[in-house]
Formats: C-alpha cells, structure tokens, sequence
C-alpha cells in the first residue's frame, strides 16, 4: 500500500563543484554517499540527483521538512546503478511509526536539471486486508 509520494526538481548549477570535504555535502551526504559520488564521472550531477532524491523521500514520508534530517537518508546505487534508499536515526524511527517498509526512488538528470521521484510503501494492514476480501 502506497503511504506517500514525492518529487523534487533543482538546477544543477546549484552544487558547482563541490569536493567530499565541503561543508554542505559532509552536512547533507552520508560518508558512503560521497565515497561512491566522487568515485565516479560527474560528481556534481549525482549529488544533485541524490539531493533532490533526499527531498523527494521525505515528502513521500509526509513528514514536516522541520523534523527531516537529509542525512538520515542514505541513497547508494546497488550493483546495477539503481539507487537504494536507507533510512537511518529519526528518519527511520518515524518511518517505522507510520508503518512504511520501503521507499522506491528514480533519479535522473539533464543539462541543467536533475529530478527524482519516491514512492513509500507501507506494510498493509490486516484489518485493511480483511475489508477487501
């Protein structure tokens, strides 16, 4: 069951080129996010597309953008470049409470922009369960 959705767009001239021990990425990026961003071509288009990915789960939480912690929110490529996403601290205690087991986010980027798209998934309940039957 579909608990929330979120989306985010930003100018990738936003992020410049920023390097890992930049105020801003260590404040919003975990360490294993920059590891594996600055391992790679164009670092600036993957923070940039992580940033808004960051963005668009939190709305997909339906959280208050208050209480968010971007860093609480991982978002590495599996084997296959797909970016996962690993909540952590009260990012993850709150998903938790509202019962959401997984978010499914897409990134992709552009000349100038990059975008991301969540979806959180939460557990169905049984009583829900039981009133479709």
């Amino acid at each position: 069951m579909i608990h929330g959705i979120g989306t985010d767009i930003l100018k990738l001239e936003r992020f410049g080129t920023p390097d890992a021990d930049d105020v801003f990425v260590r404040k919003c990026f975990t360490e294993k996010e920059r590891a594996q961003v600055f391992a790679q071509e164009k670092p600036h288009c993957r923070l940039a597309a992580r940033f808004a990915g960051k963005e668009a789960v939190f709305k997909a939480l339906r959280m208050d953008p208050d209480r968010a912690r971007l860093d609480e929110i991982e978002i590495l490529s599996n084997e296959f470049g797909a970016p996962c996403v690993t909540l952590h601290g009260r990012m993850a205690d709150y998903a938790e409470s509202v019962k959401v087991q997984r978010v499914h986010l897409s990134l992709s980027w552009e000349a100038d922009c990059a975008i991301a798209f969540a979806v959180a998934e939460r557990a169905e309940d049984s009583s829900e369960a039981s009133d479709k039957e």
